[in-house]
């Protein structure tokens, strides 16, 4: 039986402190100060370089990362996201990524540009879906038989007591435009950065996230919503789709990601968490998806 696996993992976590007096005038000295005091003690970025052998040896065709890769976007962070990039393409990785708030942390336009600049460059065969993701906010690419992934980049600068991302209105009817051309027989993977339900952290979620869920649930061929954000592992069937948080692959103690493996007559599910050594299938985190 032919199948195809998409692992997915988010929320990565670069870091490079930042020495310059300037960072007190934006957003950035909070990034700085926080993962000092809380995020050094749980986080090691380079996992997400180990994990890459396991996933080989898994037979993974596609990676599929929801943001995050830095933490306040300065442009060490960057060249450490571009490194990643390289290391990906030099193990054969094909990667589909959108960033996420920590990517665009103190200016959307500037970041933003870098960001996607850094994904065209790194990643040429890649170049004309991160154009059009750069542009309109939602890209699709066709994966394996009727399974379409599509993409939605809802990151945007926020203040300093916030880190949402907006399904905005622009980026609301760009995705309506895109899932209106996708074949009726579609699979639909839909991935975001942001959890479309409000949790415990309210100053954390998706804006208009109300409005994503309607989408999704008006339309049958959206079978999965991917997305990181919160660092929690989480497998979550609804009506009609199910939702995967892959956590965080950087976390110490419980770093995580999924496994998708797609076949004609389903879609089965598995979440992985570091246990001593490497990672394994977490107790009772399985699913199939007909």
């Amino acid at each position: 039986m032919v199948s195809y696996k998409i692992a997915h993992l988010s929320d990565v976590h670069f870091f490079h402190f930042c020495k310059s007096p300037l960072q007190f005038l934006s957003k950035r000295f909070l990034g700085n100060f926080n993962y000092l005091l809380n995020r050094s003690r749980i986080h090691n970025a380079h996992l997400a370089y180990e994990v890459v052998s396991f996933l080989k040896e898994l037979g993974v065709h596609h990676l599929i990362i929801t943001g995050d890769y830095t933490t306040t976007a300065s442009k060490k962070e960057l060249a450490s996201f571009k490194d990643y990039l390289s290391f990906l393409q030099r193990e054969g990785i094909n990667l589909y990524t959108i960033p996420g708030n920590h990517d665009i942390y103190t200016n959307t336009r500037k970041n933003r540009s870098r960001f996607y600049h850094t994904l065209k460059e790194s990643l040429p065969l890649e170049k004309a879906f991160y154009e059009t993701l750069f542009k309109e906010r939602v890209a699709s690419a066709h994966l394996f038989d009727a399974y379409f992934l599509v993409m939605i980049d809802c990151s945007f600068a926020m203040p300093l007591y916030k880190s949402t991302g907006r399904f905005s209105n622009e980026v609301e009817m760009a995705l309506k435009a895109l899932l209106a051309k996708l074949p009726k027989e579609a699979f639909i993977i839909l991935a975001c950065h942001y959890p479309y339900d409000l949790y415990k952290f309210p100053k954390a979620h998706l804006e208009r996230g109300s409005h994503l869920e309607t989408i999704i649930k008006n339309d049958p061929r959206i079978r999965l919503y991917l997305h990181g954000h919160r660092h929690i592992l989480e497998l979550s069937p609804k009506d009609g789709h199910t939702v995967i948080d892959s956590g965080s692959i950087s976390l110490k103690e419980a770093s995580s990601f999924n496994l998708l493996i797609c076949k004609k007559e389903n879609l089965e599910i598995k979440l992985y968490q570091k246990n001593k050594e490497t990672w394994s299938p977490a107790d009772g985190r399985e699913i199939s998806v007909g």
